[in-house]
């Protein structure tokens, strides 16, 4: 079910279905490098859920599919409306996080938990991706460099130089959305931890809000590196 709405998702015009991140001619997939076939992969995990452009709001109907695809919960269809139409007052895909840990989880201490979890997880994904953006950065670094003198000397040709242009500028745009996918997680857990923080009255929970805090300061830590990054590898082409 949840397969099927994300699908939809997709074709309401949202952001870009994760498994597209991996697509090209055949020829294309070849020519990339094992690192090249890890940013796609990498980047896909990343982002879930979120890059699948899940159409907010009433019409939508099922926000929630998205939101257990984020939480690795199975929910039937009748829990994700109920979850997206609840999630209203908070506001979109926050909002029916929020709700779909409360119908989850019955203390306020178990729903923190379950959000530091995917925040926790989330961050060791960005900090997988950012090492390997990094790693296609360096690879088309050298690459360009050895290219541009080579076509200064004779010793490569404007083709061979196009080609990898082509092939950096194909990465940036998967660094790009992977870069506005994490955004987007990132908000989501800003949303939920205000949220879940203004019920917060014991001081064993306004201490899990303050470990969700730390996770979503490095989460935004992290972003800002691969935005650096991508900001780097522009600059190059």
């Amino acid at each position: 079910m949840a397969c099927a709405f994300l699908a939809a998702c997709g074709s309401m015009g949202g952001t870009t279905n994760p498994s597209s991140l991996a697509a090209g001619t055949p020829a294309e997939i070849a020519a990339r490098t094992p690192e090249q076939t890890k940013l796609r992969e990498q980047a896909d995990t990343s982002t879930k859920t979120i890059v699948e452009g899940v159409a907010v709001g009433a019409a939508a109907g099922l926000a929630g599919a998205a939101i257990a695809d984020l939480a690795g919960a199975d929910v039937d269809a009748g829990t994700y409306a109920i979850a997206a139409a609840g999630g209203a007052a908070l506001g979109g895909l926050a909002g029916a996080y929020v709700d779909q840990k409360q119908k989850e989880y019955t203390t306020l201490e178990d729903q923190l938990d379950s959000v530091i979890s995917d925040a926790k997880a989330k961050n060791e994904q960005a900090k997988d991706l950012n090492a390997t953006m990094q790693t296609v950065l360096d690879q088309h670094r050298r690459e360009l460099t050895r290219l541009r003198s080579g076509v200064k000397k004779g010793t490569a040709t404007q083709a061979e130089l196009d080609t990898e242009l082509a092939s950096a500028r194909a990465d940036k745009d998967v660094m790009d959305k992977a870069v506005a996918g994490s955004r987007e997680n990132l908000k989501i857990f800003s949303d939920a931890r205000t949220s879940l923080k203004a019920k917060a009255t014991t001081a064993q929970d306004r201490s899990r809000v303050t470990q969700l805090d730390r996770e979503i300061r490095t989460l935004s830590g992290r972003i800002d590196s691969m935005s650096g990054v991508v900001n780097n590898l522009t600059r190059r082409i």
